[in-house]
């Protein structure tokens, strides 16, 4: 499969999970999985957060990215959360 594919299959599973985090609580997935960095980093800040207890939205996901990287970020992210999302991902978490 393409880079492309992949990238947008891994933006449709984080999108997925920031609207249904019980799709987080249940994946296979690990941020080493992702080949796009910036969703691994995007990723990476999901599992701590959730290790945290802690909500994964827009505000919570950038606190967590440093300063200098502020605005790929949050255009990563405007483009993850304007992704479909979808209730049944693992057929494309198998995918990554």
């Amino acid at each position: 499969m393409n880079t492309i594919s992949i990238t947008n299959i891994e933006k449709m599973v984080i999108s997925s999970m920031i609207f249904d985090s019980t799709l987080f609580q249940n994946t296979i997935l690990k941020s080493k999985d992702f080949q796009n960095p910036q969703n691994r980093k995007i990723f990476q800040i999901m599992e701590n957060l959730h290790k945290k207890e802690l909500p994964f939205d827009e505000d919570f996901i950038l606190k967590y990215i440093p300063e200098n990287e502020k605005s790929l970020y949050e255009k990563t992210l405007i483009d993850i959360l304007s992704t479909n999302s979808m209730s049944e991902i693992r057929a494309y978490e198998l995918e990554i």
